[in-house]
């Protein structure tokens, strides 16, 4: 699969990234690189004013304020209505998700869709799991992915999942809804059907270590662009 073409409106994501990542400057980069590192080696994110005041004992306040307000403009920043650090790059969140992720170094934090969790490992470059449960049957669902972003094995081992498709326009909070795994094809199926066959991208059997890993590897190498250093 090419990623150079567009294939459905699933690829929009990596599309959009891919034009996003050039405009990251350095202090934006940096401060991502802060989030992250907080939100999956420590547990929790950091307040405004305290990235604020961390981030201007080198550069001057404004321009601090500046590239948060960008990074927020680009997406790659989510508050909640008190202000708080709702959700940054690649889906990681420290609210309650269906996505329960656990780091090499027992860390948990939770992601936002089935996007977030194949690209979690690889753009961490630290190994985990995730917890999260099948959308049709409520089975408990289990998937460790090494470092790279492979998976390395899941319980069930029939999973599959759906990755809704992204308009390029709404907030990526909106597809959330759609994302899920499931045990295995007969309940993807089953979902599909009793939603009309939503747009997106079903991951059966037979493609969900071939095509949900390629695609995951793609948008972690844009995530590492902008949030390593």
């Amino acid at each position: 699969m090419s990623l150079e073409v567009p294939l459905a409106p699933e690829m929009n994501l990596y599309f959009f990234f891919k034009q996003l990542a050039p405009q990251v400057n350095e202090l934006q980069t940096e401060i991502l690189e802060h989030l992250v590192a907080a939100g999956t080696s420590r547990g929790w994110f950091p307040t405004l004013p305290a990235v604020i005041n961390r981030f201007s004992e080198n550069d001057p306040e404004e321009t601090v304020r500046a590239a948060i307000a960008g990074l927020h403009r680009l997406r790659l920043l989510q508050t909640n209505d008190e202000g708080g650090i709702q959700r940054i790059i690649g889906g990681i969140t420290h609210e309650k998700t269906r996505f329960r992720a656990v780091t090499q170094d027992n860390v948990p934090f939770h992601l936002c869709g089935v996007i977030d969790v194949f690209t979690a490992a690889g753009m961490l470059q630290k190994s985990l799991s995730v917890q999260t449960r099948c959308g049709v049957s409520d089975q408990k669902i289990e998937i460790e992915f090494d470092r790279d972003g492979s998976i390395a094995s899941s319980i069930p081992s029939s999973i599959t999942a759906f990755l809704p498709g992204w308009d390029g326009e709404s907030h990526f909070s909106e597809t959330d809804d759609g994302s899920h795994f499931f045990s295995d094809n007969a309940q993807l199926r089953s979902w599909q059907d009793a939603n009309e066959v939503p747009e997106g991208l079903p991951l059966s059997e037979d493609t969900i270590l071939l095509i949900g890993t390629e695609m995951a590897k793609a948008l972690s190498d844009l995530y590492i662009q902008m949030s390593v250093r």
